[in-house]
């Protein structure tokens, strides 16, 4: 709740407090659900270097107690935080990795997440259009109208503006549908730098 109010250190801060709250030599699953969330939230807040240190502890926790199904949004966050610290080829075996670990798992919605932050990581590192391709591909494999498509939707919208298709990006931005948190915000975002550039 707090993190969805835009508290982040908030957020952080209470996470820290649960974990403290469990026993010394914890090993369960909710520990690793809390560690799995805490590279998230670094993730998110773009603390890239710290994403890579914590990736490590969280995987192993979800790892010791059988908790695959954890380990997919780990290893999509990682994948981003080394594409962001300039390691493509690290990054690109963490979404690997993390397709592989989602498809095992049976986490459909997880695996079109991490090919949308996959597709956006190839952008951010300029190479926009091999990212345009992996949002489409993402994008093709989901019900529509579902809040993983929009959300590819939204981001193959935002590298075709800035590739400069502005017609194409108006186009695949979705109008229909409930939009509200994250998702709302990036629709504003990406529709307001169209009519800014309009």
């Amino acid at each position: 709740a707090q993190w969805s109010l835009g508290r982040g250190e908030e957020s952080r801060a209470t996470l820290r407090r649960a974990l403290d709250t469990l026993p010394e030599g914890d090993r369960s699953a909710e520990r690793a659900e809390l560690l799995s969330r805490r590279v998230s939230f670094l993730m998110l807040q773009g603390r890239y270097l710290e994403v890579r240190d914590e990736a490590e502890e969280a995987l192993e926790a979800a790892r010791a107690v059988g908790a695959e199904d954890i380990c997919a949004p780990i290893l999509n966050r990682l994948g981003v935080a080394l594409f962001a610290l300039g390691d493509h080829e690290g990054g690109t075996a963490a979404f690997d990795e993390a397709v592989r670990v989602a498809e095992a798992t049976g986490q459909a919605v997880d695996k079109a997440f991490v090919e949308g932050n996959r597709a956006d990581a190839l952008h951010r590192a300029g190479r926009s259009r091999e990212g345009l391709a992996a949002a489409i591909a993402a994008e093709a494999d989901l019900p529509a109208g579902s809040r993983a498509a929009r959300w590819l939707a939204m981001q193959r919208a935002e590298i075709e503006f800035s590739l400069g298709d502005w017609d194409a990006a108006e186009a695949h931005l979705p109008h229909r549908g409930r939009l509200t948190g994250t998702t709302l915000a990036y629709f504003n975002l990406t529709r307001a730098g169209l009519l800014l550039g309009r």
